[in-house]
């Protein structure tokens, strides 16, 4: 019966760690899917300057774009 008992729990802490690592890498999955290339957000920021002076012109928005990755 004690056998039985450690043979269990052992399946159990294997079930558990195949499933966690399973819904980790799906999760990974899903967050690479979802995020952006640093020339996707480039482009959405060109096409949505604001009105602010310094990113109203391509090198203004290239240097804003860069101050801010760096923080």
């Amino acid at each position: 019966m004690e056998n039985l008992d450690k043979t269990k729990q052992e399946t159990l802490e294997e079930v558990a760690r195949v499933s966690f690592n399973l819904g980790y890498d799906k999760g990974a999955n899903w967050q690479a899917e979802r995020m952006y290339s640093e020339e996707e957000v480039y482009e959405l920021l060109k096409t949505y300057q604001s009105s602010y002076s310094y990113a109203n012109n391509e090198i203004g928005l290239k240097k804003w774009f860069e101050d801010l990755k760096k923080k």
